[in-house]
């Protein structure tokens, strides 16, 4: 809400008489009509206030209304933007709404910052001049209202909650409106009363600022009312009113007038007289009130309506007290106005008694009502709860009296209802006996508490002993060392524990007592309790076994497994740590100055050691450990205690494996000549050195020239020198031995020997020969058994054909050159009536050795004789499939060595369903459908002297009656014409044609003339056979057949023909 409703608790008084009683308890004469009225919580307010107020304006777009309290724009003259004030134009805020009338009337549009100015039509409002101006219509609606209505006596009391901005001129000047109430009385006359603000300039210096609140101006005057249990519509009175600054002239309210002053609008709520053109646009318009009612409780009825709690009920009336008192369900006519809550003597009024004694409250509140709450009260929420706080001077309460905190019905219903009459009993004490200081605490209890941040901790609890009749305000505990100082805390009255850190000393052990304190003084101290020790030593020394402690390789990787015993006490409250070190670095006893003394550390946690036993591995990763230095495996403490408590501290030394030396030399090595231009080295594996041997180097030193070096593998123990053809050259051989630690000495060189010289290597062995692919034979061998000495280089194959006359193919052809590593070549395109035997050679830098030969001759395969089918296209099929009256090329294609006089057959094992019609050649054949049903077409020839056959299935299916062609498009088949395609031209089901009188249509390269009439264009292409008995297909002959019901189809013969 944008300022607290004021709402004067007077405006509720319109009763005949009224009585104050205590501070402010008004108790009016009861009324008549209370009897029949209702109530309501779901009202509703809709008004327009007057057409100019939502009209056009000469600047700023137009005037118009806003949901809520606008914001400060920051200075005078200033039009509102989208982002100016903040909150600015709004549609909807709690309880208020802004809609606009449609192009019917009805008010059903919600209006942004861009439609605010915009009539039902659509059209900008314009302004009011000379009588003639447009409005947006724009109507606030207030809701959930809530109060009284009694038809019968024609009076009705309703407020709202919420409030709206009223801006002109786009925003330059404006005001808003909140909490409004409306009034009825008996005689149908009624005031709507609202708190009024806004932003307006101060006359003198014009200063923009926010206006004082003007709390409950009467802003609409109505007459003639007729209050229903439905709600009424009534127009404000306007010409009737007479004010001040329009004494001749018609206006509104004289509050409301007088408000305007301030924000410079007074002249829009008030006309001239009859020389006012915009009189009328200026004039309110109707107000809409609707709501549903409720009967109202019987009145008379005492404490039917809400519960009432309070807390204590049991006070003291020789002091200060001060008692929580709740109320629940107060709803309905009897809390119209509230409740009162009072402390009351019981002898004046109890539930059902009407308050009129003053004298009989001692404390008395107003609890507001759920439809007017203010800050500093308590107020009914909307279920009708409440809670109010009443406080008791001391000696307020007679002890001699009996009281009760009791509730009733607010303002004139506190005479008329007795619905929320409710009473809770108070119990007085009797004066208490005088105080003394508590008794002594019963012994505490002592336990060693240590945490992650403080390990070294004892927590002392207690009981609340007797407080003496006087409240304790706190305890004192006292700590006593075994060796040193005492050690005291104050603690708060409600503590029952205490806890003391940093109790690092070692084994020492501590008691505890506790003395409670009241206002009269302090008790006597506890017993002490049992003894404890935060930072107990270890109940035995602690030690470690480590596993392995010799041997160790530092260029593997090593876990070590480390059991330990007797870590128990206050050093092992973080648990232990298990560390490898540099004894250099660390060692038992000593501080560590960080965790990067250590090679690496374990944390064992406390939780893993059971009765001060561990068990845990530690790894150490391979090439850490360095030779030279001393290592441990140890603990100390962990955390923070690692650094400064040796009391864990233990070292187990370990020791390296023995460093790995060089190899020994190998001994003298011997040398031999094994083959011409060779030169054979062979040693004994030496002594390691204690590192395996990763290898050799191997020496051979000539007479002449440069010496030649081999690395050779671990696991040899020889080496083979080829190559070596100088002349007269002898050579001696050395071998060194290498581990991960270095090299050896080289071995006592070998005697010396001189390679012969070398020759041309022998014949290539297992020469073979044998079929591959089609016109294809492969030769296969095997490396010379003696190279003569030098590497060989590569071979020579060559096929020879065992009758040279009848050979067809070039002797060029028949020989191939291949590299050294090549143990295999094809030859292709040979003609397979020939057979070939074949030979190999081998070459190194000494000749060409003699041929390796195959032992028997082998013909290349030939080409199998066989048929297969072939649409128009060429592209192979297996089956056909015709509508009946349908015709298809189809054609013979052929495979073998020899086919240029091949003649096909075709025929049909059921002339009655398909008839077959053959070329004279046999390549092709039209097969006609005539009747549904299926055949089988077969193919026979004989090809190379071998007799071979096709047969392929074909079905004829039933002409379809709406001019369908299946599978091969959509056409009409009025006339028997149907479409047919091509891959160039409408196919499958992607063609549709219609065709009428006879006529078809292809986009083949091939089309069909009108009438029916078909156009066969055929190519062929002359059958060749060539040098080398390949057999390639080509293409024969292609036909187009169009005919009506089956698709186009190209018959193409597939011939050997010879390159």
């Amino acid at each position: 809400m944008f300022f607290n409703s004021r709402k004067r608790a007077a405006a509720l008084a319109s009763v005949v008489a009224a009585a104050t009683m205590g501070a402010g308890l008004i108790v009016p004469v009861a009324s008549a009509a209370d009897a029949t009225a209702k109530t309501t919580s779901d009202a509703t307010l809709s008004w327009s206030l007057s057409k100019i107020a939502s009209g056009g304006a000469w600047a700023g777009g137009c005037n118009f209304i806003s949901a809520g309290e606008a914001g400060d724009t920051g200075k005078a003259m200033t039009a509102w933007t989208a982002d100016n004030p903040k909150p600015g134009f709004r549609a909807t805020d709690g309880n208020v709404s802004i809609t606009y009338p449609d192009a019917k009337g009805d008010l059903t549009v919600t209006p942004t910052w861009d439609t605010k100015c915009l009539t039902a039509s659509g059209a900008a409002a314009q302004p009011y001049m000379g009588g003639s101006g447009t409005s947006t219509g724009a109507t606030v609606n207030f809701s959930k209202g809530t109060g009284t209505i009694d038809a019968s006596s024609n009076t009705a009391d309703i407020t709202w909650k919420g409030s709206f901005t009223v801006a002109f001129y786009g925003g330059m000047t404006y005001w808003f409106a909140a909490d409004p109430e409306l009034k009825v009385n008996a005689d149908g006359t009624a005031t709507l009363t609202a708190d009024l603000s806004g932003y307006g300039t101060d006359r003198s210096g014009g200063t923009w600022s926010k206006l004082p609140v003007a709390e409950n101006q009467t802003i609409a005057e109505l007459k003639n009312v007729k209050v229903t249990d439905t709600g009424f519509t009534v127009t404000p009175e306007y010409d009737s009113i007479k004010t001040t600054e329009a004494p001749d002239g018609g206006s509104w309210p004289q509050d409301f007038v007088t408000f305007q002053d301030k924000t410079g609008q007074a002249s829009y709520w008030y006309n001239s007289g009859s020389s006012d053109a915009n009189a009328k646009a200026k004039a309110p318009t109707p107000i809409t009130v609707a709501y549903t009612t409720k009967t109202a409780e019987d009145p008379s009825k005492v404490g039917n309506v809400g519960t009432l709690s309070a807390d204590p009920t049991v006070i003291d009336p020789t002091k200060d007290q001060q008692i929580t008192v709740t109320g629940k369900g107060y709803t309905g006519s009897g809390a119209a106005y509230g409740t009162y809550v009072v402390i009351a003597d019981k002898s004046v009024w109890e539930p059902g008694k009407v308050p009129t004694d003053q004298s009989a409250f001692a404390i008395q509140k107003w609890v507001r009502p759920a439809n007017d709450p203010k800050d500093g009260y308590a107020n009914l929420d909307k279920n009708g709860n409440w809670t109010q706080t009443l406080d008791i001077p001391a000696n307020t309460l007679d002890p001699n009296k009996e009281y009760v905190v009791g509730t009733f019905a607010a303002h004139m219903l506190s005479v008329t209802n007795r619905n929320l009459d409710h009473a809770v009993a108070l119990t007085l004490k009797a004066a208490e006996p005088e105080a003394t200081a508590p008794a002594a605490p019963a012994k505490p209890t002592a336990t060693v508490a240590g945490t992650m941040a403080d390990p070294y901790q004892v927590k002392v609890e207690w009981k609340a002993p007797s407080d003496g009749g006087s409240a304790i305000t706190g305890y004192t505990v006292t700590l006593t060392p075994s060796t040193g100082d005492q050690i005291t805390q104050d603690v708060a009255a409600d503590a029952t524990s205490a806890t003391f850190g940093k109790l690092t000393a070692p084994a020492v052990s501590y008691t505890a007592s506790v003395v409670a304190k009241n206002e009269v003084g302090t008790s006597a101290a506890s017993p002490s309790s049992d003894a404890v020790t935060p930072n107990a030593d270890p109940t035995s020394t602690p030690a470690i076994t480590v596993t392995p402690t010799t041997n160790i390789d530092p260029s593997k990787e090593t876990t070590f497994t480390v059991k330990g015993t007797g870590f128990t006490g206050g050093a092992a409250f973080y648990g232990a740590y298990v560390v490898v070190a540099d004894t250099d670095v660390w060692n038992a006893g000593q501080n560590p100055s960080s965790a990067k003394d250590f090679v690496k550390a374990a944390w064992i946690k406390a939780a893993d050691i059971k009765n001060g036993e561990f068990t845990t591995t530690v790894t150490i990763p391979a090439d850490t450990f360095q030779y030279g230095k001393n290592y441990v495996v140890g603990t100390t403490a962990a955390h923070g205690l690692s650094l400064t408590d040796r009391r864990l501290d233990t070292a187990k030394p370990i020791a390296l494996k023995a460093q790995a030396q060089v190899p020994d030399a190998p001994a003298k090595p011997t040398a031999s000549v094994p083959a011409a231009g060779s030169v054979k080295v062979e040693w004994k594996v030496p002594s390691d050195g204690g590192s395996a041997i990763t290898g050799y180097t191997v020496t051979l030193t000539p007479s002449t020239g440069a010496p030649i070096t081999r690395d050779v593998a671990a696991d040899a123990t020889s080496a083979t020198f080829d190559g070596l053809t100088a002349k007269g050259v002898s050579y001696t051989a050395t071998v060194v031995a290498k581990n991960e630690a270095g090299t050896s000495a080289p071995s006592v060189a070998s005697a010396a020997v001189t390679p012969t010289e070398a020759t041309k290597p022998s014949a290539p062995q297992n020469v073979t020969v044998k079929q591959g692919a089609v016109h294809e034979l492969l030769v296969s061998w095997e490396k010379p058994e003696d190279n003569g000495g030098s590497a060989i280089t590569g071979y020579t194959v060559t096929l020879t054909p065992k009758d040279a006359s009848a050979a067809k193919v070039k002797a060029s052809a028949l020989t191939a050159d291949v590299d050294a590593n090549t143990f295999q070549h094809a030859f292709s395109k040979l003609d397979p009536a020939t057979e070939y035997t074949a030979s190999v050679t081998a070459k190194n830098a000494k000749g060409t050795s003699a041929a390796g030969q195959s032992d028997a001759a082998v013909a290349p395969a030939p080409i199998a004789p066989k048929l297969t089918f072939a649409d128009a296209d060429g592209k192979a099929i297996t089956e056909l499939k015709l509508d009946v009256d349908g015709k298809a090329t189809v054609n013979a294609v052929i495979a073998g060595e020899n086919t240029d006089d091949v003649t096909v057959a075709w025929e049909s094992s059921d002339a009655a369903v398909a008839k077959v019609t053959a070329a004279k050649s046999g390549d092709k054949a039209t097969v006609t459908a005539l009747k549904s049903g299926a055949v089988t077409v077969t193919i026979k020839a004989t090809i190379d002297d071998t007799a071979v056959s096709a047969s392929m299935p074909v079905t004829v299916a039933a002409p379809n009656t709406d001019g369908d062609n299946d599978s091969n498009g959509n056409g009409s088949a009025d006339n028997g014409n149907g479409s047919t395609g091509t891959t160039n031209g409408n196919s499958g089901s992607t063609g549709s044609t219609s065709a009428n009188n006879g006529t078809g249509s292809s986009t083949s390269t091939n089309t069909n003339a009108a009438n029916g009439a078909n156009t066969n264009n055929t190519a062929k292409k002359t059958a060749t056979l060539s040098k080398t008995g390949s057999a390639v297909l080509g293409v024969f002959g292609a036909a187009v057949v169009l005919v009506a019901g089956a698709g186009i189809a190209l018959a193409a013969r597939r011939r050997m023909s010879r390159d």
